[in-house]
């Protein structure tokens, strides 16, 4: 492990991580040491006060001497070698002298809002660290679940105590047109740390409805609770929509408006990437489907990065038909809750979780993480399969190990997993936050295999990985089963694949991350290649394509599929699959992309080459 930074060399880069100036190895050491020392922490927080001001808030339009004045301070700075805290302090007292000399000026406007995408990103981040309670209140609309309802209305209300208390109250406030023959869609979930409870309506098929309702409601709990296990699946992203917002390349800052009477940040896009913030308010009940590619506009709290609103249109388009709105009526941070406000009770249906916690499985032991993000130790206990857990947290953030012994190697696949080589840990296998998950790390050592989950960033977590006293190994390079050899390849090994082609075009932020090669006994073969995202990847798949010299022709469908041209090769695209098939000269070549759509795939099967 390389030596963590002091005081003096963090603070001097803070300004530089701030800007996102640093390369990678330097800003994780910087953020790791600002977000575990008080005093440091304190220090960034203030400059990025007086930065996010300079740069977000509404004011008169001014000069823009930003530049000269920084130039100035860090000239001035220098002469004087100026370091650590003093430096800091330095530049803040000059940009909030620049912003009083700006407020004198009259008749000018600056714009309405001139903060990075990659503000906002870090800017979530650092309040889902910093978060303790949240109590908001919500009016939604919904249009189109059924031909007979054309709107329904519900109020919500949700409160959240660090690290992992929750509750989401829904009520259906909708005129049905019998209302003794429609499920009212009420549902009451409650987490904490020991268990969840959840009562929504009797579920049928929309399309069945109203005859195939009972009239009775189900509830289920679960008990001995693994920490946050199903977080994936709590509305933590209405509090902070800290997996929504996880990478920048995938949304637009739009502006600032007032929303509930506050300053917004108003942010732009796809429902594919907007899931969590989405289905959060669905934990139960029936609700609307929507499209991938439908519009999600998204009002952000300037000041708390609190969600005020956000409404999903039809479409593409900002003039798109309004599918699902949701406003928040109020909003507070309560210092208490009342004792029953988290207390789950007990379901005739229960599934136990297997957690016991326990005081013996020690944060001290030898195969906890040396570097845990500054997340202090939370819940430490053991399961009924013999798993040692240990879990960090942080307000909305958290992080947890699990580790288990086994004395035989192991044979399964992660199929979609990237192979990752760690500093000083060997080879560990990372797979993207999905719908079911948050973003994971697999290690496999000789005996011991450990399983890291947080809603950390990919690079963190992986840092958190390196920092195991434990030395991953790669997994079998073959296995074989139910005649089938199965080969994980090599970047250098897919190249030596003669009808293998790759794409020189994929969407931002895709790359290659696994790749396998399956033969049967007859020497027929077939190689599936994934590409997927960083920080998340809500469809579990990305996009995958698919070639094989051994298939001669397109299977035949029963599935109602379109033509399309590739390169002048005739095709077809599946909309139920999402997927694009075609023969090119022998070989059956596929892209399959379900949450890209149909011009992405042809973008991406074009490419190939």
């Amino acid at each position: 492990m390389k030596p963590e930074l002091d005081c003096g060399a963090a603070l001097e880069d803070v300004s530089s991580l701030l800007d996102g100036e640093l390369n990678v190895a330097r800003a994780l050491a910087v953020r790791a040491h600002v977000e575990a020392c008080p005093k440091c922490s304190e220090q960034a927080r203030a400059l990025d006060e007086v930065r996010r001001a300079l740069r977000t808030q509404p004011a008169g339009e001014v000069p823009d001497v930003t530049a000269a004045v920084m130039r100035r301070v860090e000239r001035q700075s220098q002469r004087r070698q100026v370091r650590g805290p003093l430096r800091v302090a330095g530049v803040a007292a000059a940009v909030a002298a620049l912003l009083l000399a700006s407020s004198s000026l009259i008749g000018t406007r600056r714009p309405p809002a001139s903060a990075r995408a990659s503000e906002v990103t870090s800017g979530v981040r650092d309040a889902a660290r910093s978060l303790d309670a949240y109590r908001a209140r919500y009016e939604i609309v919904e249009r189109g679940w059924h031909e007979a309802v054309p709107m329904r209305r519900f109020d919500a209300e949700v409160s959240f105590s660090a690290p992992e208390s929750f509750r989401l109250t829904i009520r259906d406030n909708t005129s049905y047109p019998d209302p003794s023959r429609w499920p009212p869609n009420d549902v009451d979930l409650i987490v904490n740390a020991r268990r969840s409870w959840i009562r929504e309506p009797d579920l049928c098929p929309e399309a069945s409805l109203p005859a195939c309702w009972t009239g009775t409601t189900e509830e289920r709990t679960v008990v001995a609770r693994r920490p946050f296990d199903g977080a994936a699946g709590l509305p933590s992203d209405l509090i902070v929509p800290l997996e929504t917002l996880s990478t920048s390349e995938l949304f637009e800052l739009l502006g600032r408006e007032r929303v509930l009477g506050r300053s917004a940040l108003h942010v732009a896009l796809p429902h594919r990437q907007a899931v969590p913030l989405i289905s959060a308010f669905q934990q139960g009940g029936s609700w609307r489907e929507f499209s991938p590619f439908d519009r999600v506009d998204l009002w952000l709290d300037a000041e708390t990065w609190f969600p005020l609103r956000f409404d999903v249109r039809r479409g593409r388009s900002a003039g798109g038909q309004v599918l699902l709105s949701a406003r928040a009526t109020s909003f507070s941070q309560p210092h208490d809750f009342a004792p029953s406000t988290f207390r789950a009770p007990t379901a005739a249906l229960q599934r136990s979780g297997g957690f016991v916690q326990d005081s013996e499985v020690s944060f001290d032991d030898v195969r906890s993480p040396e570097f845990t993000a500054g997340l202090p130790p939370y819940r430490a206990g053991a399961t009924s399969a013999g798993e040692r857990i240990l879990s960090y947290a942080r307000g909305l953030t958290w992080l947890t190990m699990a580790v288990e012994r086994s004395s035989d190697p192991p044979r399964g696949y992660p199929s979609t997993a990237e192979q990752v080589a760690l500093e000083g840990s060997g080879v560990a296998y990372y797979e993207p936050a999905s719908s079911d998950s948050r973003r994971r790390v697999d290690l496999y050592a000789p005996r011991t295999h450990a399983s890291l989950e947080s809603n950390l960033p990919r690079a963190v977590l992986l840092r958190v990985a390196s920092s195991l006293d434990l030395v991953g190994r790669p997994l079998p390079g073959g296995i074989e089963r139910s005649g089938l050899r199965v080969t994980r390849l090599s970047s250098s090994a897919l190249q030596t694949l003669a009808f293998a082609e790759s794409p020189t075009h994929l969407p931002p932020g895709y790359r290659t991350t696994s790749s396998f090669l399956v033969e049967n006994r007859r020497g027929h073969r077939t190689l599936s290649v994934y590409y997927r995202r960083a920080q998340a990847e809500y469809d579990g798949l990305g996009i995958r394509t698919t070639q094989s010299p051994s298939v001669r022709f397109l299977p035949p469908s029963f599935e109602d599929l379109q033509p399309v041209t590739v390169d002048g090769r005739s095709g077809r695209w599946s909309p139920e699959r999402g997927e694009l098939e075609w023969m090119d000269q022998g070989v059956y070549r596929s892209v399959r992309a379900p949450s890209l759509g149909r011009g992405a795939a042809v973008q991406v099967a074009r490419s190939l080459e």
